[in-house]
């Protein structure tokens, strides 16, 4: 149930004990695939998860760890470990019918183990085929007692701690024998849905009215822009559907996008983005706290789009808060800083994926295929935010994407010096934004710098966002504030000098480099509201300048570089 009211009995429901935030999904079939031949592996059963709506609680863990709940109990974790394993809890391992992974103890263990105590090797009375490390279920008198993970073989049985539990207990709830299928499940919170789906399309309606904007829904292929998108159609006749095709996208995803415009029968506006091979060899591989992936190759060709067919636009996108804190506090309606020309809202900010995915099976929404091959999440197939388990699926799914991506990690970490755990173990997903400070020389308050030579014209566009540049002879001239820049052309000598010159320095060290390293994303151009900025294809930075230095702000290149 998704609210207290059972629509199928009338009856208050049950309060499930997990753990927060509580962001629980229904297991698709991919999840059930990988679930069964964990348990099949683990324990020689798979009969606990048949015929079962099966629920999964994300939980934290250092990959992916959901707990796996059934009539009402969580019966276990399920997590990526290296491999995936299941972890039983007292419900679950007694529902299963086991013949894998059983340790046998005598009766004088019993209440020593129901009172917390580890299974020691002289109180086991067999463990057929159990090994170190393994997760087993332990019984006393074939009643289950308890779980955990086996620190020994099978036949070290002389001395110390054999398995050391984690849940211990005696559990008498008898399984449910009715099987409610999904259709029960949607009937008996109907209701709720309704009420879910009513408040939504006011708030589109609403905000729709306040900002009197075109309207776009932007749409990435995941379940979360999908329920956007269909609650949008209820609720307005005009409005287009934006996808921006990363270069990074699932075939399905692509394919998807395709089906859906032609399912709903409004425009799809698209862009596409070649820039991310290009820029790892400058910015290197992105990571957790360096995701300049998604401003280079999705703000700012999504950016570039709503400025050639709108101008600006209010763009309704699916994001809710479970998903991280930053979304947790955006609230419902906000601004993107490197989306200067969209307004972003969302309707289903407050829903759960539990409410999401139920909203799906009510509609009859075609969802993407990708998450019946066990995927959580919908994005990029090399994104650093992924687990480990997402790779592993990667490998699975589509091994010429994952064999391409993790060749190139390879190939880099060996010019980095970086070791095989770098790679093997995701370690590149959390490299840092480290900055490294560029040494000066510093004289009475005058700070000294030099880069290679290049034309003056060159480097007076490319100072332009910063201020007035003069120009005599042999030299250029940038007044920034109380702040005076000096720049010799010939010899690349910069000289700076005011109260601000470690700032002005580091802006002009900034603004050469983008000019003459730019990659072309555009996203400088969507914030330029004297539309200065042209690509032709090249950078130029055109007299209409007005010196705000905003496109240097909003600069990837910049914002993320590391040296």
């Amino acid at each position: 149930l998704i609210s207290p009211h059972c629509d199928l009995c009338g009856n208050e429901g049950k309060k499930v004990q997990i753990s927060p935030p509580g962001d629980v999904r229904i297991a698709l079939s991919g999840d059930l695939k990988l679930l069964r031949e964990t348990l099949r592996e683990n324990f020689g059963d798979e009969e606990l998860i048949s015929k079962k709506v099966v629920l999964l609680n994300g939980v934290s863990y250092e990959d992916r760890m959901d707990e796996v709940i059934i009539d009402g109990e969580v019966v276990g974790n399920f997590r990526f470990n290296g491999s995936f394993e299941f972890l039983p809890r007292i419900p679950g391992a007694t529902w299963m019918r086991a013949s894998k992974g059983i340790v046998e103890v005598d009766e004088g263990a019993l209440e020593p183990i129901l009172r917390g105590a580890n299974v020691m090797a002289r109180g086991v009375l067999s463990a057929k085929g159990v090994r170190r490390n393994q997760e087993v279920i332990v019984k006393c008198s074939g009643r289950v007692i308890a779980t955990g993970r086996a620190l020994k073989d099978e036949d070290d049985l002389e001395s110390g701690v054999f398995v050391k539990t984690r849940h211990k207990g005696i559990f008498g709830r008898k399984r449910p024998e009715r099987d409610p299928s999904l259709k029960d499940v949607i009937r008996a919170n109907l209701t709720r849905l309704e009420e879910l789906e009513r408040e939504a399309i006011e708030f589109i309606r609403r905000v729709s009215r306040k900002f009197s904007l075109p309207v776009t829904v932007s749409y990435s292929g995941g379940k979360d822009s999908l329920v956007t998108l269909a609650l949008v159609d209820q609720a307005l006749e005009d409005y287009s559907i934006l996808f921006v095709d990363t270069g990074l996208e699932f075939p399905e995803t692509v394919e998807h996008v395709r089906r859906i415009s032609e399912l709903f029968e409004k425009p799809l506006l698209s862009a596409s983005s070649d820039l991310f091979w290009k820029a790892l060899e400058k910015l290197g591989p992105p990571s957790v706290n360096r995701r300049w992936c998604c401003k280079l190759c999705k703000l700012a060709p999504l950016s570039k789009l709503i400025k050639e067919n709108f101008s600006s636009s209010l763009s309704f996108i699916g994001q809710r808060k479970y998903e991280s804190r930053v979304r947790y506090l955006s609230g419902r309606v906000w601004k993107n800083f490197w989306m200067g020309n969209q307004i972003s809202a969302s309707p289903v900010q407050n829903w759960n994926a539990l409410e999401i995915w139920l909203y799906i099976f009510w509609k009859n929404l075609p969802y993407n295929p990708l998450y019946d091959l066990g995927y959580e999440r919908i994005g990029c197939w090399m994104c650093p935010a992924s687990d480990l388990a997402d790779f592993e699926l990667l490998r699975r799914t589509h091994p010429e994407l994952h064999e391409k991506w993790f060749s190139w990690l390879r190939k880099y970490a060996e010019r980095a010096g970086k070791n095989e755990r770098w790679v093997s173990e995701g370690l590149w997903r959390y490299e840092g934004n480290e900055r490294k400070e560029r040494k000066s020389g510093c004289f009475d308050r005058i700070l000294e710098e030099r880069i290679h030579s290049s034309p003056p014209e060159q480097i007076l566009e490319a100072l332009r966002p910063l201020g007035e540049v003069s120009r005599s002879s042999s030299h250029l001239v940038l007044k920034r504030g109380n702040s005076r820049a000096l720049i010799f052309p010939e010899s690349g000598r910069i000289l700076v000098h005011g109260e601000n010159s470690p700032e002005l320095l580091q802006l002009i060290l900034s603004a050469i480099r983008r000019f003459e390293e730019c990659l072309g994303c555009s996203l400088c151009a969507s914030h330029c509201r004297r539309d200065a900025i042209k690509f032709t294809p090249e950078l130029r930075i055109t007299s209409e300048c007005s010196h705000c230095g905003k496109c240097l702000e909003v600069c990837p290149l910049i914002f993320y570089s590391s040296d």
